[in-house]
């Protein structure tokens, strides 16, 4: 870890065992006694600071954004191994965004990420399944993004202060855009 640096991501394993923190492009892997198990740069050459982490809810699989759109899934028992191809998040102008929130549904086959706009990704293939497009405010973007226990609706908290849920495998927003004021 670099010294008196920003901890951008932090991420605790279902199970508590491990503990994941986020420094600029590199992730570092705790146990839970502190003792470093590993760590390495998660976009490779590809320049990003990392924006956020996640482990799936089955231990199979970890996640990281980044500040230029790309989201990384690598298998946790792999030490490094991609899951799948590095993808990248685009806005409007189908240019890279930032993604500020990522989340895994419950089963573990989509990630939510959240930036401009909700978008769902197959966590296997890297491909896209749908875009959810948040409402008329173009100065927010998504802070924070959760799945339903059952994985059938996502919450986001977006930087304007709205909170909505959506139908997750229809894209329709569910209820009134409500205000976390």
């Amino acid at each position: 870890p670099v010294s008196g640096s920003t901890c951008t991501g932090v991420a605790v394993s279902p199970g508590g065992e491990i503990l994941a923190g986020s420094v600029y492009d590199a992730i570092h892997l705790w146990d839970a006694r502190g003792k470093l198990i590993g760590g390495h740069r998660v976009f490779g050459d590809r320049k990003a600071v990392i924006s956020d982490v996640t482990f799936d809810p089955g231990f199979n699989l970890f996640a990281a954004s980044g500040d230029n759109g790309d989201i990384a899934i690598y298998e946790t028992g792999t030490r490094g191994k991609l899951h799948a191809p590095i993808f990248q998040v685009l806005g409007l102008a189908s240019t890279p965004v930032y993604v500020g929130s990522i989340a895994f549904s419950p089963d573990g086959h989509t990630i939510a990420a959240g930036s401009t706009n909700l978008q769902l990704w197959d966590t296997d293939t890297g491909t896209q399944v749908r875009t959810i497009q948040l409402g008329s405010s173009r100065a927010a973007h998504v802070d924070a993004v959760a799945f339903s226990p059952d994985g059938h609706r996502v919450a986001t908290g977006r930087s304007d202060g709205a909170l909505q849920l959506w139908d997750a495998d229809t894209g329709a927003q569910l209820g009134p855009q409500l205000q976390c004021r």
